[in-house]
């Protein structure tokens, strides 16, 4: 609450790149706590901060059918995105796959970040 939910919301999507980035180059015990603790934080970050975002902006009296909406989005894209990662994997190998993801999401977050500093003070809360 102190820092305001875009920012942990960028944060929570940014600790993914370093997942990625180990999923390249690392092996073992630690890079697998790593990544799992960065994954459960990623989700933490993300998920309730989200529909906490979704229903500051919304009106009034469209919250749960907006929130829910963009929860069912959402979803289906992790459900495609997940499909796309494993076709990309079967096709030409884990490291492609890795590496087209890990520059979507570099630049999705490029792309969103302006764009969610910019909501109002209120909102972005």
């Amino acid at each position: 609450d102190r820092v305001g939910r875009v920012p942990v919301l960028i944060a929570g999507h940014a600790l993914l790149l370093p997942v990625y980035g180990l999923l390249l180059s690392s092996s073992g015990s630690a890079a697998v706590l790593f990544c799992l603790l960065a994954l459960g934080a990623y989700y933490a970050a993300t998920d309730g901060v989200t529909t906490a975002l979704a229903g500051a902006i919304l009106p009034e009296g469209l919250q749960a059918s907006g929130i829910g909406l963009l929860v069912t989005v959402i979803s289906i894209g992790q459900f495609a995105s997940s499909l796309a990662f494993g076709a990309l994997w079967f096709k030409f190998g884990l490291s492609s796959a890795v590496i087209v993801f890990g520059v979507a999401l570099a630049g999705a977050l490029a792309i969103a970040t302006p764009l969610l500093i910019r909501l109002r003070p209120g909102a972005a809360g």
